[in-house]
C-alpha cells in the first residue's frame, strides 16, 4: 500500500529559523536521495491557518509519497535530513496517510495513488477516524487579485467549523503555487463545509467560471497514524485531545 506523509516543523529561535529558511534550497538534494521516497515537496507556510499573504518563517512542511508505510517510517525516522529537521525544530508532527480520492494534477502528474476499492462487506476499519484533505493550485497571474480577494471570507467561514481540528496554508512559490491541508474528524462534515451555501461554494463556482487556476488538485486521505505533536497535542493518537493547535 502506497503511503503519503506530511511532516510539520516549528522553529522558534532566530538561528533555527534562519537554518530552516536556507534549507528550503539546500535540503532538496538530501531529500531526493532518501531511499524509497517518491514525489516530494518542501514548502513554507502562511501566517494564518489557511492561505495568507504574510509568510510564517517559523513553520515548514515536507510532503512525500512512499511505496509502503514501512518505507515511509524508515525514511522519516532514519534519514539524516529528517533527523536534522526534528533536532533543530521545537516541535514536529508527521501524519501517515492513505489516499481515498485524488483528482487533478500537480506538476502535470497525479502523485497520490487511490486505495483499492473493497466490497462493502469486506471494508476494513480505518486505524483512526480522522480524515485529511489536501487542496493545491497554481493561480493564473492574471487572476491573482480575484483569488486573493476571496480568501478572507473563506478563512472566516472555516474558523470554528464543526469537526475541523487543524488547517494550514502552505506553498512552493508565494502567492502563486499554494496548498492547504486540513484534518477533520468525519467526512460528512467536510462535505457540508464544501458544498453548503456560503463563501466557499461561491468561490468554487467563480474559480471554475473565471478559470483562476492553471493547475489544481484535490485529495482526500484516511489518516493511518501520526507521530509527534503540534501545539502540544496529537489528536490522532490522543482521543482526549481537543485539536492539533494552530500555526
Amino acid at each position: 500500500m502506497s503511503v503519503t506523509t506530511i511532516s510539520f516543523f516549528r522553529f522558534r529561535g532566530p538561528w533555527a529559523r534562519m537554518w530552516a529558511l536556507v534549507s528550503m534550497q539546500f535540503a532538496k538534494g538530501p531529500l531526493r536521495r532518501i531511499p524509497g521516497i517518491g514525489f516530494h515537496k518542501l514548502m513554507g507556510t502562511g501566517a494564518g491557518e489557511g492561505f495568507d499573504l504574510s509568510p510564517n518563517f517559523g513553520v515548514y512542511v515536507i510532503l512525500a509519497t512512499w511505496p509502503s508505510e514501512e518505507a515511509a517510517r524508515v525514511g522519516i525516522e532514519e534519514s539524516n535530513i529528517f533527523t536534522k529537521y526534528r533536532r533543530r525544530s521545537d516541535e514536529s508532527w508527521t501524519l501517515y496517510l492513505e489516499t481515498v480520492r485524488a483528482k487533478g494534477s500537480w506538476d502535470a502528474s497525479q502523485p497520490f495513488s487511490e486505495a483499492a476499492v473493497v466490497p462493502a462487506e469486506g471494508v476494513p476499519v480505518p486505524r483512526t477516524p480522522w480524515v485529511g484533505v489536501l487542496t493545491r493550485a497554481t493561480v493564473r497571474p492574471n487572476r491573482l487579485f480575484a483569488f486573493w480577494r476571496s480568501v478572507p471570507s473563506i478563512s472566516e467561514m472555516t474558523a470554528g467549523q464543526p469537526g475541523l481540528h487543524f488547517k494550514l496554508g502552505m506553498g512552493e512559490l508565494p502567492f502563486v503555487q499554494l496548498m492547504t491541508f486540513s484534518l477533520w474528524d468525519e467526512s460528512q462534515r467536510i462535505q457540508r463545509f464544501a458544498y453548503d451555501p456560503g463563501p466557499h461554494r461561491e468561490a468554487m463556482k467563480m474559480a471554475r467560471r473565471e478559470r483562476w487556476f492553471q493547475e489544481e488538485l484535490f485529495a482526500r486521505f484516511r489518516v493511518l497514524t501520526a507521530s509527534g505533536t503540534w501545539g502540544g497535542s496529537n489528536p490522532v493518537t490522543d482521543p482526549a485531545s481537543e485539536g492539533a493547535g494552530t500555526p
